[in-house]
């Protein structure tokens, strides 16, 4: 039988420690802000071999969007919905960021 320890994992970034099931395999993490470089350590308890542990720094995306997209719909009549997306610079530059995590 396994002990709450040995169905652990944590995720450590910016003071904060967030514990997860290890059967789970994402956990969002909310509150980021943006164009922010992060460093975060995944932690896996007791796996027979000894604690595991990876770290991984990110940069979070620039906010590209200034305000909401909103609807227009000109007439109540019609069967469509039109979204007005704010300007985004052009000089933006975003990259992607997956996480991978490896099961023993």
């Amino acid at each position: 039988m396994f002990s709450v320890i040995d169905l652990l994992h944590s995720i450590l970034y910016n003071n904060q420690k967030v514990e997860i099931q290890s059967d789970l395999k994402k956990k969002l993490i909310t509150r980021l802000q943006p164009d922010t470089y992060y460093s975060f350590v995944l932690m896996s308890y007791g796996n027979g071999a000894g604690d595991l542990q990876q770290q991984v720094s990110v940069r979070t995306a620039p906010n590209l969007l200034s305000v909401k997209p909103t609807r227009y719909q000109p007439s109540v009549d019609e069967d469509w919905v039109t979204i007005v997306m704010p300007e985004v610079p052009v000089e933006a530059h975003v990259r992607s960021v997956l996480f991978l995590w490896k099961t023993c």
